[in-house]
C-alpha cells in the first residue's frame, strides 16, 4: 500500500511539473539570432541579428524585434500557408533596432510563416508561428 501511495504522488508531482513547463514554454517569447550578408566598409560581412517575437499565444498581434550592431536596412513578410503574402513590413530608415507590432486580428487562426529579409534581398530566417483564434468568454446574468 505505501508503494501506490508513493507511486501515486511521484505521478501526481510528474504532471504538474510538466504541465508547469509546457505553461511556461507557451509564455516564452520566439526568439533567437541568424546571420545576414552585409556590404560594410570592411567588405562583405555577416552581421548577427537577434530577434524576438511576442507574446504568445498570438491571436491579435506579433510584435517583433530585432537588433543588429550596424545599421541596415531590412524587410519582412507575413505569409499563410499558401506561401501568399498577407503582410509586409519595412522601416522608413536603416537601424540597428527594430520594433514592430503587425496586428494580425482578422487573419484566420492557422499556421503563418514570418520571413525575414537582410539588406541583401534574400530571406535570412524564417520563424513559424500559430495564430491562435479569439476565444470568447460567456458571461452568465446572475
Amino acid at each position: 500500500m505505501k508503494k501506490i501511495t508513493l507511486s501515486l504522488v511521484f505521478c501526481t508531482i510528474c504532471t504538474l511539473n510538466y504541465a508547469q513547463t509546457a505553461r511556461r514554454q507557451s509564455e516564452m517569447p520566439y526568439s533567437g539570432s541568424f546571420y545576414v550578408v552585409a556590404n560594410t566598409a570592411k567588405g562583405q560581412e555577416q552581421i548577427n541579428v537577434n530577434y524576438s517575437l511576442s507574446t504568445p499565444p498570438f491571436v491579435n498581434s506579433v510584435n517583433m524585434q530585432m537588433n543588429t550592431p550596424d545599421p541596415m536596412m531590412m524587410m519582412v513578410k507575413i505569409l499563410n500557408l499558401n506561401s501568399e503574402t498577407v503582410m509586409n513590413w519595412m522601416p522608413s530608415q536603416k537601424s540597428n533596432r527594430y520594433g514592430h507590432s503587425f496586428d494580425i486580428s482578422n487573419l484566420s487562426a492557422g499556421t503563418y510563416k514570418m520571413e525575414i529579409y537582410g539588406p541583401d534581398s534574400k530571406i535570412a530566417k524564417t520563424i513559424n508561428f500559430q495564430k491562435q483564434a479569439e476565444t470568447s468568454q460567456i458571461h452568465s446574468g446572475n
